[in-house]
């Protein structure tokens, strides 16, 4: 039996996978960080910034740019106290156990990201303070610098806090989870098998909105929990139960179901989100379990086709 390999690499500065590049590791673990924090007796990489007083703008900062293909049968860490950019699909050609991308600033990924069948699944976190802390899953990760500032100037640039991903995602029954400082927007099928797909954290913590804009949310029998601070656009939903919170109190809230999609819920739909607004417009949505709706201030069911609702009981505050 060969013992798991490790992959890591841990730059003061910003770590690139080319296009046409290959990372083959086997059964072993590829971790990589950039940005850390202490760097010994060499100089820790800089902000993003302006540079060779043209006004040219160095972009990549401490970021971490996946474009050629990262294979292994065990997990893939990736942390940058900037952004994550990947451009290439994760898991097609190998079973990866899990993945976890954690960014100061933004997380976007182009291309598919497929975890293996009782692997850990897939986390996903931009904006996440805790970098700058000594990883809690591995104590031998270094802590990673501050994300990078706005730059001014003729060449400005601003960075966000957004995770943007545009290709399916498949954890094969593990745990799926999203939060970001900014917007979460997912944009392709989202595929459990029976495991939770949630967006926020455990303490209710959650993005600004949450927008899904193409193909389908299937988490068999999973769970869906869906907490943002002001709410976004739900698209064609098929789940166990579905969980709708707030997690602030400050400004407006509004969630709301695209016309030409169908929600399907078989099990309880709970509704938390204070003084905010859920509407729910449908083709043919199909609710077969109890609702629940505390704290919820005006939840609308716009009928534009057939609504199913085979509910056992109706609780409000």
């Amino acid at each position: 039996m060969k013992s798991a390999r490790i992959l890591k690499m841990v730059l003061n500065s910003y770590i690139q996978v080319s296009s046409g590049a290959d990372i083959k590791l086997g059964n072993g673990a590829i971790v990589f960080s950039a940005g850390v924090a202490e760097c010994g007796t060499s100089g820790c990489a800089s902000d993003a910034e302006n540079v060779d007083g043209n006004d040219a703008v160095d972009r990549d900062g401490r970021s971490l740019f996946i474009d050629g293909s990262l294979d292994t049968d065990g997990a893939i860490n990736l942390r940058a106290a900037d952004n994550i950019t990947i451009n290439k699909a994760m898991g097609s050609d190998s079973t990866i156990s899990s993945v976890s991308l954690r960014a100061g600033h933004e997380i976007s990924a182009s291309d598919t990201i497929t975890t293996a069948s009782g692997g850990g699944g897939l986390f996903v976190s931009s904006g996440d303070e805790t970098l700058t802390q000594s990883s809690q899953e591995d104590p031998s990760l270094p802590a990673l610098t501050g994300p990078s500032e706005d730059i001014e100037g003729d060449s400005p640039v601003t960075f966000n806090e957004n995770v943007t991903l545009e290709g399916a995602l498949n954890s094969q029954g593990a745990d799926i989870q999203l939060n970001a400082g900014g917007t979460v927007t997912v944009s392709n099928n989202v595929t459990t098998a029976g495991g939770e797909f949630m967006i926020g954290t455990d303490a209710g913590e959650g993005p600004v909105s949450f927008t899904h804009n193409g193909g389908s949310i299937n988490t068999s029998s999973g769970d869906l929990t869906i907490t943002t601070d002001t709410g976004g656009s739900l698209g064609n939903i098929t789940t166990s139960n579905l969980n709708l919170n707030r997690s602030g109190s400050a400004g407006s809230y509004s969630l709301v179901q695209s016309a030409d999609t169908n929600l399907a819920v078989a099990g309880t739909t709970s509704v938390e989100v204070g003084e905010g607004t859920v509407t729910l417009a449908n083709e043919e949505n199909h609710f077969e379990g109890n609702w629940s709706l505390t704290e919820a201030g005006t939840v609308g069911i716009r009928d534009d086709g057939d609504i199913q609702i085979d509910v056992g009981s109706v609780a409000g505050p």
